[in-house]
């Protein structure tokens, strides 16, 4: 896995969320619970260590600006929230969520252009991952990595279960955690 440059980070979020509703953003990480990093991440009180292009939104959001909603569309009240409700997912599960996160059911088998041309979105997401690397640790809100580090993304009747972090009819994400910095990747369905 080749480091992420600038560049190829800002074209592998284009590739992956250009037109979906996501949040995708990194801090640095300060403390030694990282969770206390995601939620400062999500709440925005944190610039990208790098100065790299995230995506937000919701970032002049009515809601957003208001102090009791600084984290909208999160409601979550603290970091222990955070990692009470995320659970740890392997490399190449997390690599398929963050193209998962381009379906408002998390299914990746319905993510459009999947089937026609899945190593592309596939690449795309190890770049944003190669961002973290040598080591780091993935997180996510879906209930099945409570008890395995590989959640199934297959389309099924009805998407994966999750942990909501929103109002939203469901929200999806994961947290790339390394030793210097934490990234936040969320997908919101507010249908």
């Amino acid at each position: 896995m080749h480091a992420a440059t600038r560049e190829t980070w800002a074209a592998a979020l284009s590739t992956l969320f250009e037109d979906e509703y996501v949040f995708a953003s990194v801090g640095p990480r300060n403390n030694i619970a990282w969770s206390a990093d995601a939620f400062a991440v999500m709440r925005r009180d944190v610039p990208d260590p790098r100065g790299w292009v995230g995506q937000d939104w919701d970032k002049e959001h009515d809601q957003r600006t208001k102090a009791a909603r600084k984290a909208f569309p999160f409601n979550l009240d603290s970091a222990e929230q955070v990692s009470q409700h995320l659970h740890e997912i392997d490399v190449d599960t997390a690599t398929q969520l963050l193209v998962a996160l381009m379906d408002d059911w998390c299914q990746i088998t319905e993510v459009p252009g999947f089937r026609e041309d899945p190593e592309t979105l596939l690449k795309a997401a190890r770049i944003l991952l190669s961002r973290f690397a040598p080591n780091f640790n993935c997180y996510t809100n879906l209930t099945e990595a409570r008890e395995t580090k590989t959640p199934a993304l297959a389309a099924r009747d009805v998407g994966p279960g999750w942990s909501s972090f929103t109002e939203y009819t469901a929200d999806y994400g994961l947290v790339v955690v390394s030793d210097s910095e934490v990234g936040v990747f969320w997908s919101f369905n507010p249908v």
